[in-house]
């Protein structure tokens, strides 16, 4: 990769990284207004508390989103980075540019993605549940591994 090319990339990572962090500050300050309005009734409660389990979730993969980017970054600065983690060839400037922080080619990605979803699934089976049912079952962490990201780690 040219030094233009890198730079570029650079400058997107740290682009989608400040979004990522304004984003997070907004659920964070739209999490203490729903916990500062407490007296209302029981629907505008239950209203609140999906809202808040919502912005809690989107805090969880924002959180994530940034880590993969300072990830990308540290991965620029030691020259490791626009190769697959998993087969070492270099991945497509397109799909770079499409997914700056990504870690796998499309091939090792899908492939990563395929596995997981199999041993989900069949871990899910035991519920009698379809598979359209079984992925509406996974939690944040699951499903994230099922897509082959990294779950975020508290």
């Amino acid at each position: 990769m040219n030094k233009k090319t890198i730079e570029s990339l650079m400058q997107l990572l740290r682009k989608e990284r400040q979004h990522f962090l304004g984003e997070f500050r907004r659920a964070e300050e739209h999490l203490g207004f729903i916990a500062e309005d407490r007296e209302s009734e029981m629907e505008e409660r239950a209203q609140e508390e999906r809202s808040a389990r919502l912005l809690a979730s989107l805090d969880d993969r924002t959180l994530f989103a940034v880590r993969e980017i300072d990830a990308a970054l540290q991965r620029l600065l030691e020259g490791r980075y626009g190769h697959c983690e998993t087969c070492r060839k270099r991945i497509p400037i397109a799909r770079l540019r499409a997914l700056p922080a990504t870690r796998f080619c499309k091939n090792c990605a899908g492939q990563r993605e395929t596995r997981a979803l199999r041993s989900l699934e069949e871990g899910i089976a035991e519920t009698g549940a379809q598979p359209a049912e079984r992925r509406a079952l996974l939690d944040e962490t699951e499903w994230a591994q099922a897509v082959g990201e990294q779950p975020v780690e508290e």
